[in-house]
């Protein structure tokens, strides 16, 4: 009997349907909500608006317009106004609910719907039954790295942003799309730095190709991404060359706590715990897709080299590619199973 291949869903939304939707809807409310009112920052916001902020938060320039609105904006005022009034009704916040804060919020809720909406429109594309399965796997893993800490609780202004246009970019390796990979990637590298990580699983892709034009066209884009990020990460070194730096590895530190295993859970709990059972599984994936896994364990040791474990939020980039790998699997593993039953 053939092997299964998942096939796109062509039938029109169902009341069920709308009903799942409304329920993730409230669900990624309720996670950007949690994490902006039990999370704490340590980052002046509007020194950052300012541009006076330490490096490298001063470097992820791309959220400094949208702060510098907000404070300029007497709707935003009276909206942040507005919900800390509504918020502090029987229960009082981790910090004042500030405009830089409120904005921040907002930015993170857009870009969480983002990722949300595109999870689903991918698994209709791919046939992944059900289809809200991806959707519902970016909320856990968003939920477990971002809302449910016991430490370091901090929240960022680009966090979310970066995830999701990190995320869209990802699908767009992952289906060969190199014409709208630049637009996102020029976006994300204004954004946060480990953009950079994108030319690395652009390369995968570029190894999956099938044919020379396509992988001409995928060589073409992989060398204007470089050029460009190199260059954006230079004219920024240059413009901040006078702010204070934070940056540095952190092993010392990341050491001495995965030694106490009290940390255990919140360190694994990056990725949803879901990256050990995605590796383990990996032999389920199409062979573009297993190329795209091993160029991501390429980038992880310069995370784990400037990023502190206990921060889950410096895995957060891969929510929406770990969560297509996993229903990959999952589907896979379906197909496996019905085909099993077939021959018998």
């Amino acid at each position: 009997m053939p092997v299964l291949s998942p096939a796109p869903m062509t039938r029109s939304f169902q009341f069920r349907d709308l009903l799942i939707a409304f329920v993730l809807l409230l669900a990624s409310v309720q996670c950007v909500r949690s994490i902006y009112g039990s999370s704490i920052s340590f980052i002046d916001w509007r020194a950052y608006a300012a541009g006076q902020a330490p490096m490298p938060y001063q470097g992820r320039i791309g959220m400094m317009p949208w702060l510098r609105w907000a404070e300029s904006s007497p709707w935003m005022l009276r909206l942040c106004r507005r919900y800390q009034t509504i918020s502090e009704v029987g229960n009082k916040l981790a910090e004042p609910m500030t405009v830089e804060k409120f904005a921040s919020m907002l930015a993170s809720l857009a870009a969480l719907l983002l990722m949300v909406a595109a999870a689903g429109w991918y698994s209709l594309r791919c046939g992944y039954r059900p289809w809200w399965l991806l959707p519902a796997l970016v909320l856990l893993i968003v939920m477990l790295t971002l809302a449910l800490r016991t430490e370091a609780n901090y929240w960022y202004v680009y966090d979310l942003p970066h995830a999701a246009l990190f995320g869209l970019a990802s699908l767009c390796i992952l289906e060969g799309w190199w014409a709208p990979l630049l637009p996102l990637f020029a976006l994300d590298t204004l954004v946060r730095e480990t953009s950079v990580y994108l030319i690395v699983l652009a390369a995968a892709g570029l190894a999956a190709e099938q044919t020379r034009a396509r992988r001409r066209l995928g060589a073409a884009a992989i060398l204007l991404m470089a050029a460009g990020w190199a260059a954006m990460r230079l004219a920024i070194q240059h413009r901040f060359a006078h702010n204070p730096s934070e940056l540095g590895p952190r092993l010392g530190l990341n050491l001495h706590t995965l030694l106490l295993p009290h940390h255990w859970p919140q360190l694994f709990s990056a990725g949803g715990y879901l990256v050990l059972f995605v590796w383990l599984e990996r032999r389920r994936l199409p062979r573009r897709q297993q190329l795209f896994l091993w160029a991501a364990l390429l980038c992880a040791p310069l995370t784990l080299y400037f990023g502190i474990w206990v921060e889950t939020r410096i895995w957060l980039e891969w929510t929406l590619p770990l969560a297509v790998l996993a229903a990959a699997e999952w589907s896979g593993s379906q197909h496996a199973s019905v085909n099993a039953q077939g021959t018998q």
